[in-house]
């Protein structure tokens, strides 16, 4: 799931991040939630969920870090069950950094209820951690470019953060379906978007306006249209903002011949990661389908197993 849940990166690395941040793909790809099963970088991301009380850096309510021990548990208590929040709350008006945090807490602490894990079972900080970089389906990973998170080109919808960070600490525990997926994208992908324009400068694409990419490297980018269908590409982001499908294109990474944008694959159709289907989910069958699986207690190699700490019990 938590691979899922960041549908841009591979199904793997989607599902490290997917328990971080949203839903993986598979057993080692719990991390799907914050990196994603679609994108550059092939990471998949976690899935979400905020009830429990650890968290190294977890955001107190006056919107500063509490401490933490060594266990990634807080002074602050049950922190992660505050991370749910509405505009009207303290903790509404978040940095980029502040965000990156709160994604993890919300995704992770929900995780470990939809887990049937408790603090001394579930390892929290490994989950955290997956979200770290990148957030949900890595929507956040460019912020973390030099000069990027500042330079006034990246805007914080507070409305949408706060609703995308809520909907990690309440997706459903299972299966997530299609439609229920799509609105959590929506909502973090949402929440930070850039807004130069077309043949502006840029070091990284999040700072383009939506339907544009960044082309170039360091201080020499500029933003230029996405790739049409047919186009020669060599990260999705080139044909869909932000790599992750919107408008309904891919960049075709893993077919072994030179890459191409291409439309959106059909349910039933082999997919890797989330953006290569049409439906935005790519199934446990590595199929486009119309749900997948974020949670899933009790299985070997899945992503609930994956974030088990093996010897928690006094194993040797």
């Amino acid at each position: 799931m938590l691979a899922k849940m960041t549908n841009r990166y591979t199904r793997s690395a989607y599902r490290v991040s997917i328990a971080a941040s949203v839903m993986a793909c598979t057993a080692a790809a719990a991390g799907a939630w914050s990196t994603g099963c679609g994108g550059d970088d092939n990471t998949v991301l976690p899935s979400y969920d905020a009830a429990t009380d650890h968290t190294s850096d977890a955001i107190g309510a006056d919107g500063n870090d509490a401490t933490s021990d060594d266990t990634g548990s807080t002074e602050a208590g049950d922190a992660a069950d505050a991370m749910a929040f509405d505009a009207g709350d303290a903790m509404a008006i978040l940095t980029p950094s502040q965000l990156l945090s709160a994604e993890g807490q919300a995704f992770c602490s929900h995780l470990e209820t939809c887990c049937l894990e408790d603090a001394a079972t579930f390892d929290y900080k490994l989950c955290t951690s997956a979200f770290s970089n990148g957030g949900f389906a890595n929507s956040l990973q460019d912020l973390q470019v030099p000069g990027v998170a500042d330079s006034g080109a990246v805007v914080i919808d507070q409305m949408k953060a706060a609703d995308c960070v809520n909907s990690l600490a309440t997706f459903p525990c299972g299966t997530i379906s299609s439609g229920t997926y799509s609105a959590i994208w929506a909502q973090c992908f949402g929440a930070v978007q850039g807004t130069q324009p077309i043949d502006a400068g840029c070091r990284a694409s999040i700072e383009c306006a939506p339907s544009a990419f960044c082309s170039g490297t360091g201080d020499a980018g500029v933003c230029s249209s996405l790739i049409a269908d047919g186009g020669s590409c060599t990260t999705e982001e080139q044909c869909s903002y932000l790599g992750v499908g919107h408008p309904d294109d891919y960049c075709d990474l893993f077919s072994g011949n030179p890459s191409t944008c291409q439309p959106g694959e059909a349910l039933g159709q082999p997919c890797v990661t989330h953006v290569q289907c049409q439906s935005g989910v790519c199934g446990d069958h590595n199929t486009c389908d119309t749900q997948f699986t974020v949670s899933d207690p009790g299985v070997d190699g899945g992503t609930c197993d994956y974030f088990t700490i093996k010897d928690a019990g006094g194993g040797g």
